[in-house]
């Protein structure tokens, strides 16, 4: 079964006669093939092709083509408004070829539209484990290697106040005071460019819970 839920839990303090309303959790294990919670953006050009498929407990993005550094993709749901949360998902990705360039992200997104993204990738030949882009640019590339994204990674991004971090295995990799406000949208990326081959990017295990 699906656990896919919105749940609104309520703590009751007898000995203090008072009730407190817990934050909002969002969860999807992608395992009933059946993305409806989601919803598509395609920014594919004619070049492009972009195409969704979930099953056995992930959602896969598949996409070629492209012109230019980059056509983006994606699924999002919007969420209830926080200005603190936590988002920790799974991502994989098969970038076989050597042509063009090929991204997977996990995105969220605020009500003023600012945003912070964890990216996977591969440019030609290179292929690489991390890049942070916020609405200032982007972080360089880290861990170049081969075949380094098809072993899932599980991403944890985090906002409390004004300070943001990013794990990814449980490791530290990212730590800023951030400008995003109140996130609004949660998002499942993919990018290509420059005529790439055809790769696939897998998500599973999205769980988002959400602050004040």
């Amino acid at each position: 079964m699906k656990k896919l839920f919105l749940a609104l839990s309520i703590f009751s303090y007898s000995s203090l006669g008072q009730s407190q309303v817990v934050i909002p959790t969002i969860e999807d294990n992608f395992d009933d093939a059946n993305t409806s919670s989601w919803q598509v953006q395609n920014n594919m050009g004619a070049s492009g092709s972009f195409s969704i498929e979930e099953n056995f407990g992930t959602v896969k993005l598949k996409a070629s083509g492209g012109v230019g550094s980059s056509e983006v993709a994606y699924i999002y749901r919007d969420v209830p408004i926080a200005s603190d949360f936590s988002l920790t998902a799974t991502i994989s990705a098969n970038f076989s070829g050597s042509t063009g360039n090929k991204r997977g992200g996990i995105s969220v997104l605020d009500d003023q539209g600012k945003y912070t993204t964890f990216l996977i990738g591969k440019d030609m030949q290179n292929e690489w484990t991390t890049s942070i882009c916020d609405s200032n640019g982007c972080t360089t590339p880290a861990t170049y290697a081969s075949n380094i994204n098809e072993k899932p990674a599980i991403v944890s991004i985090i906002k409390l106040g004004n300070s943001m971090k990013i794990f990814r295995n449980g490791l530290l990799i990212h730590s800023v005071q951030t400008d995003l406000s109140n996130i609004k949208t949660a998002a499942l990326t993919l990018a290509t460019g420059t005529g790439a081959d055809e790769f696939v990017v897998e998500f599973d295990d999205f769980h988002l819970i959400m602050g004040e």
